[in-house]
């Protein structure tokens, strides 16, 4: 396996040049293609990108508060319907009583 410095090299010649490595791989490219989104090259050097996490994590706790929502209005919602399946078969029952006598 290549180490991780190979894989910087190769994604700055990426792009750079757009070509990869004599011989590599499906998977080698996509790898390389996946390492170079993590960086810039200005003025011939390589460097990272920087992304704003604040953003991320907002809209990540935002997610979760959605899925408690609807995991809370699912219970809700198996519950009444449970109440009214409960309610039914009293009715059936009262109604098969009130037959046999």
């Amino acid at each position: 396996m290549p180490r991780v410095g190979d894989l910087v090299e190769e994604a700055y010649e990426y792009l750079v040049k757009k070509v990869y490595p004599v011989g590599a791989s499906v998977v080698r490219k996509r790898c390389i293609r996946r390492k170079a989104q993590k960086f810039i090259v200005k003025g011939g050097e390589i460097t990272l990108r920087r992304k704003n996490k604040k953003k991320k994590k907002k809209k990540k706790k935002k997610k979760k508060k959605e899925r408690r929502r609807s995991k809370k209005e699912e219970r809700r919602r198996r519950k009444k319907k449970k109440k009214k399946k409960k309610k039914k078969n009293k009715k059936k029952n009262k109604k098969k009583e009130e037959r046999q006598e």
